[in-house]
């Protein structure tokens, strides 16, 4: 697959998440196939807006950032156990499985605006009635929207063109601009006061007092929760709401301000993602005699016994049938094997794929299934008697980050229709060494963004209506802005000793012994 195919196809996956609420790949099968992108050509290209606004739909400018959260693998112990110890003590809450949205609190009620891509969401026109109550709130709520699985079966029975989950349906009804029967099924549970950096509980809490949602139900825990968090799940899996894993948030003060953030997650919460139960259905419905599993200490093989029964036709003795591939199959088959390409990151030729199949066909009735991790059983693929030798992975190079001159950042900044001021960003940079927080930089590009980020976000607090503009200036924000202000008192200094270096200048910062 070239470079351009791959991106292609994150942008033709995010398309069908964001716009036509019709995934066409797994959460795990994307996450694989971005972040292999990434390891191969590094992540410019991906810096784009991913999702528009439907047609019909008013959009809406966020006002502030509402990223999604790092996930963290069923299988990933050692990944889990290290941001646990972190953020302790924490809180779980159950991952629901719906559409995202923000209340915003306007003329005593809400403005109910979808996630959308975390920058710029839609005003949904309709909501459920038992949620359109009294919102005093002084800051967006933040919650998840979703279809009850009872409901979810009663409104698919009725249909031809049915709902292929929860999520879907619960975005198709309410995103939809006629009236509709099925928009008071949909619930919602809010999480989150979005600019308000407390503990948890005082956010429920704060939800509670000041508005008319429901609020998640959450679990406290102080120490070893990674023996807590998958009996968490099965306990709230069989509920009647859908979750497709569970959060965990570290359940202090200040917290947002403590840890940070990255451009894409905060980092004083993340998602613990549960197994895809769709990777193991299929392998469950096989028992007794038709199954059998052996475990070493490196791999976990599987074995179906009779596996031509299960072709649903019979074994082609003509060798030359066997090489004859139409090209809709031939498509069919490329489509499949990218699929499991993605999850292994071993990306074949196309030359390689009709071989490939071939020899699949002649597999013996006690065909095996193996996976290449222990940990992740789930990722099984049908191999031959005969394997082939695995293939070695390119190594990830690392590049060396080089700092901008000024000219290269404002050329940046015209390139992208950014507005922020280039010569403060390369001035407030270049006095602390390239550094963000205690770290260095690692891309002066993504800070770009969130510059450009802050930018909008001080505009859209002045044009949307007074929502949210008297909000009080965090203890973060207020050292960023008075850091810049004092380093653009020293540039000022600093110009003032070289354009005049015989005239005696007074140190002036609003202390008369300074």
């Amino acid at each position: 697959m070239t470079r351009e195919e791959h991106l292609a196809v994150i942008k033709e996956a995010n398309k069908d998440y964001y716009e036509n609420d019709s995934p066409n790949m797994s959460d795990e099968d994307y996450d694989a196939l971005y972040h292999d992108y990434i390891d191969k050509y590094g992540g410019d290209d991906l810096d784009f807006v991913a999702g528009k606004v439907s047609k019909g739909l008013k959009s809406f400018k966020h006002t502030a950032n509402m990223s999604s959260l790092d996930k963290v693998k069923y299988y990933e112990k050692d990944k889990l156990k290290k941001k646990l110890e972190k953020l302790y003590p924490v809180v779980l809450e159950s991952k629901l499985d719906g559409l995202t949205v923000v209340a915003y609190p306007k003329d005593g009620t809400s403005m109910f605006v979808t996630r959308g891509n975390g920058v710029e969401g839609e005003i949904l026109p309709r909501f459920p009635s038992e949620y359109c109550g009294i919102n005093r709130s002084s800051y967006p709520i933040r919650g998840e929207a979703f279809l009850p699985k009872n409901y979810f079966e009663r409104i698919n029975e009725g249909r031809k063109d049915k709902f292929a989950n929860e999520r879907n349906a619960a975005s198709g009804i309410l995103r939809r601009l006629d009236d509709n029967e099925y928009i008071n099924y949909i619930k919602f549970i809010a999480y989150d006061v979005v600019g308000l950096d407390v503990s948890e509980d005082k956010k429920i809490k704060y939800i509670h007092e000041h508005t008319c949602f429901n609020t998640i139900e959450g679990e406290e825990v102080e120490s070893n929760a990674e023996d807590k968090i998958e009996a968490f799940y099965k306990r709230n899996k069989a509920k009647n709401y859908p979750i497709d894993g569970v959060v965990i948030k570290s359940n202090t003060d200040c917290s947002l301000e403590k840890f940070g953030s990255t451009r894409h997650h905060p980092l004083n919460a993340f998602a613990w993602k549960a197994e895809d139960e769709q990777h193991v259905t299929t392998l469950r419905k096989l028992n007794g005699k038709e199954l059998t599993i052996k475990t070493t200490n490196r791999n976990t093989h599987i074995t179906i016994c009779n596996y031509d029964s299960y072709q649903g036709e019979k074994k082609e003795t003509n060798k030359e049938n066997n090489t004859q591939i139409t090209n809709k199959q031939q498509t069919t088959n490329k489509q499949l094997t990218t699929i499991k390409e993605y999850k292994n990151k071993e990306y074949k030729k196309e030359e390689e794929i009709s071989t490939n199949v071939d020899k699949e066909k002649k597999l013996s009735a006690d065909s095996e299934i193996f996976s290449d991790e222990k940990d992740s059983g789930n990722n099984a693929q049908l191999i031959p008697e005969e394997k082939e030798k695995e293939k070695k992975v390119a190594p990830k190079r690392e590049s060396r980050f080089v700092p901008p001159t000024l000219e290269e950042v404002k050329d940046y900044e015209a390139q992208k229709g950014y507005t922020f001021s280039a010569e403060k960003f390369w001035g407030y940079y270049e006095s602390n060494g390239w550094r963000v927080g205690k770290n260095p930089m690692k891309s002066w590009h993504g800070a770009c963004v969130t510059w450009q980020g802050k930018q909008n976000e001080e505009q859209i607090n002045l044009n949307n209506n007074g929502i949210n503009s008297q909000r009080p200036e965090s203890r973060f924000e207020r050292r960023e802005r008075e850091e810049r202000e004092y380093l653009e008192k020293m540039e000022r200094l600093s110009r003032s000793f070289i354009e005049h270096p015989d005239t005696e200048t007074k140190l002036n910062f609003g202390d008369e012994n300074t």
